[in-house]
């Protein structure tokens, strides 16, 4: 058999599994209309796609006067008064009538009503959760990160850059069934104006990225989604480097200063409606990474504590170092944003204890206090395709070991959202000066 008829027959042979896998998905979405699936949990019918992913939490009464500093008194007497309507009610397993909970947008409506809305950020941030390793917690971290953000008032945009969707996923859509091409960001890095006008009817479509902006079962989350399709920016990367920047100038009128600068373009008029866009990157380094970093006012990268991943954290870090390089023998005028760097997978172990000081050793202040801890409540409800803040106490086996999760998580967003939003990580310079730093120390010259 030739080299052709070879590639003839594994594409035939590749062609009859996808046919396979499309007619099994399709029965799949008909279980739906089969009376078995009512006795599935919601929980369970979200894992396996077959309903609407829905925010189910309740929050008690008491949760809901820590998240917004009231007394009970004072949440109860605007019941009475009728500045909030009656709580939801439920039956209890003794058959009485109690209250349901709060749900979350009862909860942001409680803000307007009680002036409990967040204080405004110094700035609206864009944030890019980057790492060339996968399994680093960069979606995972994005995930939590968000939705931290939403419980306290704040409107956030997440952007999915990798084909394989694995954020999009987790918000409750399937890549490459619920989601396609013009779903993701894809149109607007390509500029691809054929598309533009044969499904939105107009050029000017493409002139930003909201024409992918959706809504998600999270209140105050929106997202523009990632799937395999994505893989065309990189297939059709001519057209970003010889060709869309010129197309895009032309129709706006707005001078781009370099291909690597066109999802800047893309984010900027979205950031007027939300306080915090975040961008959970893609493990490598192309031309979506290179937009991600022209992007971001700020970029976390997580490090797991494990020599394997860490020494991935450095090449990459090597890598950024020689694409600045190269801006700068360009004379490109890229902004160039702060970095931090967030230890993850952390375990009371001597080893995660070894690999924390290496991290600190080589990234300094640029690191932050609180890592993130390899918990097995986070890992269960990883299983499930959910968060550790979608959860009561109630609902857990081990509520315990849930709260933990939830107090490790907030302490270090909390940091997060002080240090790393509002810029002030940036205490060695930006990201230029770390990234040297960095070199010296692998190095040996500190």
């Amino acid at each position: 058999m030739s080299n052709v008829e070879k590639i003839i027959s594994l594409r035939s042979q590749l062609e009859n599994c996808t046919e396979k896998a499309d007619k099994l998905l399709e029965r799949i979405e008909q279980v739906l209309l089969n009376d078995s699936v009512q006795k599935l949990s919601q929980g369970a019918a979200e894992e396996l796609g077959l309903v609407t992913k829905v925010m189910a939490r309740r929050f008690s009464v008491q949760e809901v006067c820590d998240m917004l500093n009231l007394t009970r008194q004072g949440l109860y007497k605007a019941e009475r008064e009728g500045r909030l309507p009656e709580p939801d009610k439920k039956e209890s397993a003794d058959g009485r009538s109690i209250r349901a909970g709060y749900t979350l947008d009862q909860i942001l409506n409680m803000r307007e009503i009680f002036g409990r809305k967040p204080d405004p950020l110094a700035r609206k941030c864009t944030l890019g959760v980057l790492n060339q390793k996968g399994g680093a917690w960069k979606t995972t971290t994005t995930f939590y990160f968000a939705q931290y953000l939403a419980l306290k008032g704040y409107k956030v945009l997440m952007l999915d850059t990798d084909p394989q969707g694995s954020l999009t996923t987790l918000m409750g859509f399937k890549p490459d069934m619920d989601i396609e091409y013009g779903d993701t960001m894809g149109p607007f890095l390509l500029q691809d104006e054929a598309w533009a006008k044969e499904e939105k009817g107009d050029y000017h479509a493409i002139d930003d990225l909201s024409y992918a902006v959706q809504g998600t079962y999270w209140p105050n989350i929106d997202l523009i989604a990632g799937c395999a399709d994505l893989l065309r920016i990189e297939l059709e990367r001519n057209k970003i480097t010889n060709g869309a920047v010129g197309i895009y100038s032309q129709r706006t009128g707005k001078s781009v200063d370099s291909p690597s600068m066109l999802l800047r373009e893309g984010l900027s008029s979205l950031k007027e409606y939300y306080d915090v866009i975040l961008i959970d990157g893609t493990p490598s380094l192309n031309v979506t990474t290179l937009n991600v970093l022209s992007a971001c006012d700020e970029i976390c990268v997580p490090t797991p504590a494990h020599m394997v991943d860490f020494a991935s954290t450095v090449q990459f870090v090597d890598i950024i170092c020689s694409v600045l390089d190269n801006y700068v023998d360009r004379g490109s005028a890229v902004d160039v944003p702060n970095i931090s760097f967030l230890i993850t997978k952390f375990s009371s172990t001597e080893a995660s204890y070894t690999m924390e000081d290496i991290i600190r050793e080589v990234f300094g202040t640029l690191v932050l206090k609180t890592p993130a801890v390899a918990s097995e409540e986070a890992r269960k409800r990883g299983n499930e395709l959910r968060s550790i803040y979608e959860i009561s106490p109630s609902e857990s086996t081990n509520p315990k070991g849930l709260k933990s999760a939830v107090e490790n998580y907030d302490r270090l967003f909390d940091e997060m959202l002080s240090r790393v939003v509002t810029g002030q990580i940036s205490t060695t310079g930006n990201l230029k000066s770390a990234l040297n730093r960095v070199t010296a120390v692998v190095g040996g010259e500190e």
